[in-house]
């Protein structure tokens, strides 16, 4: 304790002095844009890395922590001192699968016909920082930019500079995607009853993404038959502008946004399913799964079609192999599975 009250004035007297020093570089510079922009971004890392430190001596001292977003699991078997460590692990899961999707959305990344890029995977990952008594409570917090700062030393030492500021911009918006995902998964689950919303996804992200995102926005809500019966996400930014940063969701959250993915395309769904894969053919990028099991369906044969890029050594791996597969699945008049639109296919034994 005699640590925390040593360092505690130190460090909020340097963090005013940060603030006013930003202040008037803004003052100074105002009718100067290109001048400002080049030296904001430095006096912003001072804020926010004295922040940071501040942030670290409260929680190491009276461990407390800063959440950037706080989950709250309810239902009747947690919040005890024996909930089951499996049903926050697969949450957990879930959410960096669906953080993922949504964060590609944003990036436009292409990452179809193969995992998940390396870059997609360190963007959209939060920082588990602490939970909390009150049924369960999951507090998250976006990376530190250092992640996105690169160790190789700058090459041209006339321009150490002006790279670093670079840097350091481009870091701090990298850190902030992982939370944009999750934004952008929480306003889907707020569609689920705001029909003005769905249609800004729609414009937004086109339909299959908006399909894309129902899909793994839902996997988040409670089913009918769980270990939670409400889930709650609170923070800045969190849901859509009427919902006032907190997204509440339970089983008919589920069911609502089922119905307005079937009120976008009659004809496909989002699907995740499983399958094993009996025949390739290479020229037309399609590969052939037989059977496969999705959303407690069973399909004899199904063709999937695969994007165009991936390469004829992974389509090779995959022969006679399980594996997951998810995309978009089209549908005949009849309600019969035509083929698959594949999103990813990835083994479901990553060492085969």
């Amino acid at each position: 304790m005699a640590g925390f009250i040593d360092n505690l004035p130190r460090l909020l007297s340097l963090l005013e002095r940060a603030r006013g020093n930003l202040n008037i570089l803004q003052q100074t510079y105002k009718d100067e844009p290109d001048i400002l922009a080049f030296y904001e971004p430095s006096a912003r890392y001072l804020i926010h890395a004295t922040e940071q430190e501040i942030r670290a001596l409260v929680f190491d001292t009276l461990g407390v922590a800063d959440a950037d977003v706080w989950i709250h699991l309810e239902g009747p078997e947690l919040g005890s001192s024996n909930t089951p460590v499996g049903v926050v692990g697969r949450f957990l899961e879930k959410l960096s699968i669906a953080n993922k999707h949504a964060v590609s959305i944003i990036e436009r990344a292409n990452h179809e016909g193969r995992r998940f890029s390396q870059e997609i995977t360190d963007l959209a990952e939060f920082n588990l920082i602490a939970t909390a008594p009150g049924s369960l409570r999951i507090g998250l917090q976006k990376p530190d930019i250092s992640r996105f700062i690169p160790s190789e030393p700058v090459a041209e030492q006339e321009k150490i500079e002006e790279t670093l500021v670079q840097q350091i911009s481009d870091a701090q918006l990298k850190a902030q995607k992982a939370m944009d995902g999750l934004c952008l998964l929480t306003r889907t689950i707020s569609a689920a009853q705001d029909e003005n919303e769905i249609e800004k996804l729609y414009k937004e992200v086109g339909h299959k993404n908006t399909l894309r995102l129902i899909h793994y926005a839902k996997d988040l809500t409670p089913p009918k038959r769980g270990p939670f019966t409400s889930i709650s996400f609170i923070g800045p930014g969190i849901g859509s502008k009427s919902s006032g940063s907190k997204v509440v969701a339970d089983c008919e959250t589920r069911v609502w946004l089922s119905n307005r993915s079937e009120q976008l395309l009659d004809n496909q769904r989002y699907v995740e399913a499983r399958g094993r894969i009996r025949a390739i053919d290479a020229d037309r990028r399609f590969v052939h799964a037989r059977p496969l099991y999705f959303d407690d369906q069973y399909i004899d044969d199904i063709e999937c079609k695969l994007p165009i890029d991936i390469e004829d050594e992974e389509l090779e791996r995959l022969f006679n192999k399980p594996a997951f597969v998810s995309g978009l699945i089209v549908l005949s008049t009849t309600g019969e599975a035509k083929y698959i639109e594949v999103d990813e296919i990835r083994l479901e034994n990553p060492e085969d």
